[in-house]
């Protein structure tokens, strides 16, 4: 059976130049390329490969992304041998579901690989419950409700926690909360389990309120209640399985820099 293929990529030269090269190599090698494909190609960094898979999150796929951009805690280490690819996407324990965060608003539900943003042209207040029962009444910038995978990213800019357990876990965080001589709230960022809930209610805006899912934008009612929990969607990734390849990602990224 010819094994079909997409490549998903982003407008850099390099992804381009990519793509050409890999597409040609891949039908030499009897396979097709083909935008119904169950077996995507990502080329670009973690920008590029967030977007590919809030596009195809709920078909049942399989990714891998191929670093070509900047940063790509995403991305596997293979090279572009057509022969090496095929392997790879043939053994299904190279691939997961990951968790995603999800807001539901109203009817709606947004869903997030890396973080759900609420904030406020100026400031938010909310009453914050965890599974029903009340944590604080947040009063600030924003919150932050972040992954695991997604904890290298805004979360990590606000100072709070990197997440590499395997356990199911995500983060929740404060954005700018204000300090007030009537009011304090918690401040730190708080870790939270695979079934714990967190329910926004009471919301206030000087303005308007937005919800983030991954960049993408969202104007919110403040009347509505937000429900936000971990769950999985169908895509599944390639990803390391092991720690030290994920380690050595976050000190050439952080601390190291790219090599001269």
């Amino acid at each position: 059976m010819t094994k079909k293929f997409f490549i998903y990529c982003n407008d850099s030269k390099k992804s381009q130049d990519t793509k050409k090269k890999l597409a040609a190599a891949l039908r030499k090698a009897g396979c097709t390329i083909s935008a119904d494909a169950q077996n995507i190609i990502v080329l670009g960094g973690d920008g590029t490969f967030v977007h590919a898979y809030n596009t195809f999150a709920k078909k049942d796929v399989k990714m891998v992304l191929i670093n070509t951009g900047l940063v790509g805690f995403y991305s596997i280490d293979i090279n572009l041998d057509p022969r090496a690819i095929i392997k790879y996407f043939d053994n299904d324990n190279n691939f997961y579901k990951p968790d995603v965060v999800a807001c539901k608003v109203n009817n709606k539900t947004f869903y997030a690989i890396n973080e759900i943003l609420i904030e406020g042209i100026n400031t938010i207040s909310a009453d914050i419950a965890i599974n029903n029962h009340h944590y604080e009444w947040f009063w600030g910038s924003g919150l932050c409700f972040c992954t695991k995978t997604g904890s290298t990213g805004l979360n990590k800019s606000l100072k709070n926690a990197i997440l590499l357990t395997k356990s199911k876990i995500w983060e929740m965080s404060e954005v700018s909360p204000l300090a007030h001589a009537k009011y304090l709230s918690i401040g730190n960022a708080v870790v939270l389990d695979g079934k714990q809930e967190v329910e926004l209610s009471n919301l206030k805006a000087n303005g308007q309120m937005v919800l983030m899912n991954d960049g993408y934008e969202h104007v919110v009612d403040t009347k509505s209640t937000f429900k936000l929990y971990l769950t999985t969607l169908k895509a599944k990734i390639g990803f390391y399985k092991e720690l030290k390849p994920y380690l050595n990602k976050l000190q050439k990224v952080f601390i190291i820099g790219e090599k001269k």
